[in-house]
Parts: structure tokens; C-alpha cells; sequence
């Protein structure tokens, strides 16, 4: 580290350098982790952003600095970031702050700030989300098997009109694959592949649930206050250490 470069500085720096590699090497990522990874707050909201600003293939990296003047996020992604993009991360940083100042979430302002939030996550993952309904719909259509019919059922999914759902539609699926994924993920009965589906189409409602209710928190209205979403462009910096 520089003299005069602050730590803050070097862990930008190092997050970067793991950004500037991943248009070189082979991403997994449609795999569903096996395994309970348990985070500090920090690190969960870190990965909840993370989840709703990547959309189709893309590979985002969120470096979230957490401290009594404020939040401070970094964002980078692996392409670049298009007016749709910084039109979407400036309302979820607006809708946030908004959500901390007035909660508790009893406020008029809260509740439909909240709904304004979620409308604008619902429309901006859409692409992405209806990509993994397609793997989840081609299991429910060509199966028969004990489990499917056991979800489709706690879901009140009809099969015959898998085809017409419509976005709003789409996200009451989520909303039961999350609730289905909870109650189903430690069945040893349960199929794994199709667990790890609706583990997928879950994970967005639980991200919106946790990111909203963060924000809620009495502790973190000083945090919120300033609270700054920053694009990053994933340029390589000369003179820097390279991490995978």
C-alpha cells in the first residue's frame, strides 16, 4: 500500500482486480450452493444488492463499506453499465433512504415506497427471472414424479397455463418457490435439482425481503442517511495485484 492510498483505497483497488478477470475465465453461475454459508449483516445486505442488480449472465461484486457516517457501496460489474442500469441504482438508493427515514413501515410513505421498490426490482430482474421459471416449468410440465405435484399444489399452480403467466404471475411463483424452498430444504425426501430451482427463483423475493427490512431498522436511519450506490467501470488499473 501506498503511503498516501487509504485502506479504503486498497480494498477498491483489490475488488477491481477481481472484476478485471471474469471476462477471462468460466463462470458457474446457475450453480445453487449446498452448503449454509452464514454472513455478518454487512456481508448479507453486500450479497442481497448483488442479487438484484445482475441480470442475465452478468457477474456483479459489491464492496460495501459500513460505518456511523453511512453506507458506502461499490458496485462492478463484467459489462459495461448501460442509462437503464444508473437509472435503476440511483431510484434503489433513493427508495432506501426514503424507507429508513420514515419507517417504522406502519408510515403511509414507507408502504408505498416500499411497493415502488419492489415494483422497480420486479421489472428490472424480469429477463433474468423468467429465464430460471423456464427450467423450473420444463420440470413441472415433464414430470409426474411425488415431489413436483406436492409443490404445485402448495403453490395452486395450474400446469395447463404454465405458458400465460404474465410478470405479476411470475413473481407470486417466486414468492412460493421461497416460502416452499424454506419449509422443503432440509427433506432429505426432497429432489435436489429441483430444490436447487426453487432455491433460484426464491432467492430474489428473499433478497427484496432482507434489503427492505435492513432498512427499516431504527439502528441503521443514520447509516441510510448516507447511504451511496457507486458504478464502478471493471477497467484494469495499472500497478495493481491481481486476485481470483
Amino acid at each position: 500500500m501506498r503511503d498516501n492510498e487509504t485502506v479504503e483505497d486498497q480494498l477498491e483497488k483489490e475488488l477491481y482486480s477481481k472484476v478485471c478477470v471474469v471476462k477471462s475465465i468460466k463462470h458457474f453461475v446457475g450453480e445453487a450452493s449446498k452448503e449454509k454459508v452464514y454472513m455478518k449483516e454487512e456481508d448479507r445486505f453486500s450479497l442481497n444488492l448483488a442479487t438484484i442488480i445482475a441480470r442475465d449472465d452478468e457477474v456483479v461484486a459489491v464492496r460495501l463499506y459500513a460505518s456511523s457516517d453511512g453506507y458506502k457501496v461499490c458496485l462492478f460489474k463484467n459489462s459495461s453499465w448501460t442509462p437503464d442500469d444508473i437509472s435503476y441504482i440511483r431510484k434503489v438508493e433513493t427508495y432506501l433512504k426514503i424507507i429508513s427515514k420514515y419507517s417504522p413501515a406502519t408510515s403511509e410513505v414507507v408502504e408505498n415506497t416500499e411497493n415502488a421498490l419492489i415494483h422497480e426490482i420486479k421489472t428490472y430482474c424480469y429477463t433474468k427471472v423468467k429465464s430460471r421459471f423456464e427450467k423450473l416449468k420444463r420440470d413441472i410440465i415433464g414430470s409426474q414424479e411425488g415431489y413436483i405435484k406436492s409443490f404445485t399444489d402448495f403453490a395452486s399452480i395450474n400446469v395447463n397455463k404454465l405458458s400465460k403467466i404474465d410478470k405479476e404471475g411470475l413473481y407470486k411463483i417466486c414468492k412460493k418457490c421461497y416460502m416452499y424452498y424454506k419449509i422443503t430444504k432440509r427433506d432429505p425426501k426432497a429432489h435436489p435439482k429441483f430444490l436447487g430451482y426453487l432455491k433460484k427463483m426464491g432467492t430474489y423475493v428473499g433478497s427484496v425481503i432482507e434489503i427492505i427490512a435492513c432498512a427499516n431498522k431504527p439502528n441503521h436511519k443514520t447509516i441510510f442517511s448516507k447511504f451511496e450506490l457507486h458504478k464502478m467501470e471493471p477497467t484494469i488499473i495499472a500497478d495493481q495485484p491481481t486476485f481470483s
